[in-house]
């Protein structure tokens, strides 16, 4: 992963297998809804990830770990504020390449340079970014399940299951 003009050293991404998605709602007389996206942006950094402090009942299975690999696939998606028309949509197409080109800089800045309290956490100051960095969108939603992975050979029978988290902050 390049972040600042440099390759990161603990932050990385696979090439290849992210889309770029939208999907637009049109009701007669109530405007035009447009949805945009990033989806399958799988990410890995080595370092600079942590989970605890967390509340813990009798259902807790997750240890408390300061540091700790993460790998997600991202999939973001940012609502636009509703379009009147077809016209208001035509007058501000350049925005989209630039909003999905903001959006995707701050999840891989974010994802590398933050270090992370929770996963929740860094989705929450990715979607803060966007909102501030596009003032057309008014909703953004991210889900980031943890990817495991595990040596042939060995059991993790006795691990718990992982669980998908995700965020929304469309308020």
């Amino acid at each position: 992963m390049v972040v600042d003009g440099k390759p990161h050293p603990h932050s990385f991404f696979r090439d290849g297998t992210e889309t770029r998605n939208v999907e637009i709602y049109f009701k007669r007389n109530a405007g035009i809804a447009i949805k945009s996206g990033i989806q399958g942006l799988t990410v890995l950094k080595s370092t600079g990830s942590a989970f605890h402090g967390f509340i813990r009942d009798e259902f807790t299975t997750l240890k408390e770990v300061t540091d700790r690999i993460l790998c997600t696939d991202v999939d973001a998606v940012w609502d636009w504020k509703v379009f009147p028309d077809l016209a208001a949509v035509q007058a501000v197409i350049p925005a989209f390449d630039a909003a999905w080109e903001a959006a995707r800089q701050i999840t891989m800045d974010t994802f590398a340079k933050d270090y992370s309290a929770s996963v929740q956490a860094t989705m929450y100051k990715m979607s803060e970014q966007i909102l501030a960095a596009v003032p057309m969108v008014e909703c953004v939603s991210y889900s980031l399940p943890n990817k495991h992975y595990f040596e042939i050979g060995k059991s993790h029978t006795s691990l718990p299951r992982s669980h998908e988290k995700a965020l929304n902050s469309c308020g």
